[in-house]
């Protein structure tokens, strides 16, 4: 998963605007893990960079289960450690400990690993996209 619209390289929290789009997305991913893994919770394995951190923060606040965030330094923007090998490191970690896992990282790194791996693997998760078009009907947050 890609992290949320965010400000600018100096302010890298996410607005409001983000913020829409990630409910958005949290609401189709609530549904997917009642429907297909109940009573499990969540482990958010994010990038360390201040927007990743955000976006794993607020989709803790936004989803109604239990989720513990770990900050992973090869998720980091520009790195391209997505691989096979990582992704099997954290879903087999998280099957052994009973819990979902999301990984939390961004554009360049996730369209990398896609493009080369996910056509073949078997790791097709859930689509998230944060790109979709959401107006901002009021100034009130969304969760």
């Amino acid at each position: 998963m890609r992290h949320g619209h965010y400000y600018d390289s100096k302010n890298q929290f996410i607005t409001y605007h983000g913020m829409l789009q990630l409910k958005s997305s949290m609401d189709e991913l609530e549904k997917e893990i009642k429907n297909n893994s109940p009573n499990r919770k969540i482990r958010i394995i994010h990038s360390e960079v201040q927007r990743a951190k955000h976006t794993a923060l607020l989709i803790r606040e936004i989803l109604p289960v239990e989720c513990e965030l770990i900050g992973n330094s090869d998720l980091n923007c520009g790195k391209y450690r997505i691989n096979e090998d990582l992704v099997k490191k954290i879903v087999s970690k998280g099957d052994s400990d009973n819990l979902v896992c999301i990984i939390l990282s961004h554009q360049p790194d996730i369209e990398l690993f896609c493009d080369k791996t996910l056509s073949t693997s078997k790791y097709l998760p859930l689509e998230i996209y944060l790109e979709e078009e959401i107006k901002d009907e009021d100034d009130d947050l969304p969760f």
